[in-house]
């Protein structure tokens, strides 16, 4: 089997890797074409190669990564903020300026509960930048990398929502779930760990530290676990990384929604909710929630979760931003 792999450049958000597989005639390769070096990137120039191409057969070690790693204040991607972001970036060709690390400003309160998980309070985060600057610099950190998280799912969900509610293009590149790999790898040997949590695996391996539930020390720990497992699975090409089912494109580790399959009712709503989001209209809409009241709001961005749509506006009665289930609005009008 051969994967076709390219490289698409998008304005803020750098390289990305496009996956799909099948026969290629001509050349029977994995084409990674990588644009001309921004001016503003951090990436070393000598990295952005023109033209390379990879074979299945392309050694990893030749490869450069991300390990990233999110903490919020909460499970959901839509209820919920990122606190902190942060990634380590390695491989063959990475120079210098190899860490990232930002606590961001979430807007709203981290629930005590959260905070003795991770360690970050309100105070910590009171005057630290917002999601969007954060993540523009992290696009540009991150950009031309195959990215890994350690239940990506998560990780990726937050980044995705937190972009789009800001506006800023997702990421064209491969992400590897190390939780799926550390299960391909180790589920069928005499030796098991207890369970594949991170902090499991890394005393499994004999790399545990002391903090965890930190986002730039357990990126450190994803990077360290992906290398453990490559050794321990005898990976050491792109093809065999790939044939583990461990990695996927950004956008497809959460399943979009088929817009075109929604009742007729609801594709009119998100329409008119798109158009007010793209002229920065304002809004009344009817929401049905314990019975169907009427709010004035000013939209903000449509997100996707978890096989729902949600509106993330900004309420004129509670003076706050608020999410709305997309089907459960039964009217939307534009304010004129």
């Amino acid at each position: 089997m051969l994967y076709r792999i390219s490289a698409i450049f998008m304005p803020g958000s750098g390289v990305g890797l496009k996956v799909s597989e099948g026969e290629d005639s001509l050349t029977g390769s994995i084409n990674l074409v990588q644009p001309p070096p921004s001016p503003t990137s951090k990436i070393q120039t000598d990295r952005e190669r023109d033209n390379l191409t990879l074979r299945p057969d392309a050694l990893l070690s030749k490869l450069d990564f991300l390990a990233f790693d999110v903490e919020t204040t909460g499970l959901s991607a839509i209820a919920c903020r990122i606190v902190e972001l942060s990634g380590v970036r390695f491989g063959p060709c990475i120079q210098s300026d190899g860490q990232f690390s930002r606590l961001i400003n979430p807007g709203c309160a981290i629930p005590p509960e959260v905070s003795k998980i991770h360690g970050i309070s309100d105070e910590m985060v009171k005057d630290a930048q917002p999601a969007c600057e954060v993540l523009s610099d992290f696009l540009q950190f991150s950009q031309g990398l195959i990215w890994m998280a350690h239940n990506a799912v998560f990780d990726v969900e937050f980044v995705k929502v937190e972009l789009t509610r800001n506006k800023l293009p997702l990421p064209r590149t491969l992400v590897l779930d190390t939780l799926t790999l550390a299960q391909n790898v180790l589920y069928y040997r005499e030796h098991t760990p207890a369970n594949y949590k991170l902090k499991t695996l890394s005393e499994f391996f004999g790399f545990a530290g002391d903090e965890y539930h930190r986002a730039l020390s357990d990126s450190i720990y994803v990077e360290k676990l992906f290398n453990c497992l490559l050794a321990t699975g005898g990976i050491h090409t792109l093809g065999e990384l790939m044939a583990t089912g461990a990695v996927k494109e950004f956008s497809e580790w959460l399943a979009p929604v088929c817009r075109e399959s929604l009742p007729a009712a609801i594709q009119e709503v998100l329409h008119t909710l798109e158009v007010a989001i793209e002229k920065e209209h304002e809004l009344e809409i009817k929401y049905q929630g314990e019975y169907v009241y009427k709010r004035k709001i000013r939209p903000q961005a449509v997100l996707e979760s978890r096989g729902s749509l949600y509106l993330s506006a900004h309420c004129h009665k509670a003076k706050a931003e608020r999410t709305f289930r997309v089907d459960r609005i039964v009217e939307a009008r534009t304010i004129k």
